[in-house]
């Protein structure tokens, strides 16, 4: 087992080359920043909700940070074509929230016309080539983190598409053997976690699934009063699912319960 055979199922999976592995999601997003403060790209959107908690310390790379509007975590792509204009780059996670998909390509499409870099993290979407594609960014991110789609619960990587800088790789080369067989697996895993999505979606098709069209690894479920709340608690109780109640940045702000399906 080497890292050869490790980035060449990434290459595949991701359809992206010059990947980098690294020993944490955080840090090739880290990465991703110091990229572009390196090059004077200073400017930086992230989306109102839906994102990732180390999205919002890129100013401590000395990047300006704006917000991109968002309905439910979707990315209003009307805010985005504005706020492109004037932006350097652009970092969002698909399905935004683990629970939402974007349209990757009308996203680079408009930040391409504005000259502003596309930074996608893969977490969420890695195996589905509809959520996640490297023909629709410029940079990519992407954690093994627990909890994520590749669930090693160590590391991550960052591919530089036609980009030049330097990359000094850390990961652990124990963990490689064990990389691979997550990747190899990850069809199997995903199968079963949006089998569950869609069972959940179909027991609670009576409440206010948000975006429930979408193809995701978590359930998001708004809710109104105190009586539904509870009902969802109780249905994630009795399905043995895990919960995290929101307003949360990383899922959505609002009254809901998402139901952390990829945590099984």
């Amino acid at each position: 087992m080497s890292f050869g055979e490790a980035k060449r199922l990434l290459k595949k999976i991701l359809n992206i080359e010059d990947i980098f592995l690294v020993s944490r999601g955080n840090k090739a997003i880290e990465l991703a920043f110091k990229y572009l403060k390196y090059n004077n790209k200073r400017n930086l959107l992230i989306p109102k909700e839906g994102g990732w908690i180390t999205y919002k310390t890129a100013d401590r790379q000395g990047l300006n940070i704006k917000e991109i509007d968002t309905s439910d975590a979707l990315i209003n792509l009307d805010d985005l074509r504005k706020k492109s204009k004037l932006a350097d780059a652009f970092i969002y996670n698909n399905p935004s929230g683990y629970f939402v998909e974007n349209n990757i390509k009308e996203v680079y499409k408009i930040c391409r016309a504005n000259n502003c870099l596309v930074i996608l993290d893969a977490s969420p979407g890695i195996g589905n080539p509809k959520q996640i594609n490297g023909d629709f960014c410029d940079i990519m991110v992407g954690s093994f983190g627990r909890w994520k789609a590749v669930n090693l619960e160590y590391g991550g990587f960052i591919a530089l598409k036609g980009l030049s800088y330097e990359i000094k790789e850390d990961f652990n080369g124990e963990k490689i053997k064990e990389l691979i067989e997550k990747l190899n697996r990850l069809p199997k895993r995903l199968e079963f976690l949006y089998s569950r999505t869609e069972k959940i979606k179909k027991d609670l098709n009576n409440m206010n699934i948000l975006h429930r069209n979408s193809k995701s690894l978590n359930v998001v479920i708004a809710f109104k009063d105190s009586h539904e709340k509870k009902n969802i608690i109780k249905y994630c109780l009795t399905e043995g699912l895990e919960f995290t109640e929101c307003p949360r940045y990383i899922r959505v702000l609002r009254q809901a319960i998402s139901i952390e399906v990829k945590r099984l």
